[in-house]
Order: C-alpha cells, then structure tokens, then sequence
C-alpha cells in the first residue's frame, strides 16, 4: 500500500491519511476486504 498523509488547515495535529494499493494483488485484496465489510453477513469494520 502506498499512503499519503494530508494535514488538515486549522485543525491542528489532525490529518487524513488516504491508502492505495501500489500493485494487482494488493487490490484484489483490499476490493475484497471492501466487500465483506459492506455485505451483512461481513466483518463489519
């Protein structure tokens, strides 16, 4: 995964941090850990 963190303007020490997948394995698995936290029988993140 790749990460990229952006600070947020006057919000001190509060950031967004946005994860993408750098290569075909890793997001076929982050697509599928996206499903099963969405579907009612999931993992429920």
């Amino acid at each position: 995964m790749t990460s990229l963190s952006l600070s947020i303007n006057g919000m001190p020490e509060c950031r967004i941090v946005v994860s993408t997948p750098d290569d075909e394995e890793t997001e076929r698995r982050a697509a599928w850990l996206n499903e099963k936290s969405r579907s009612p029988q999931g993992t429920g993140f």
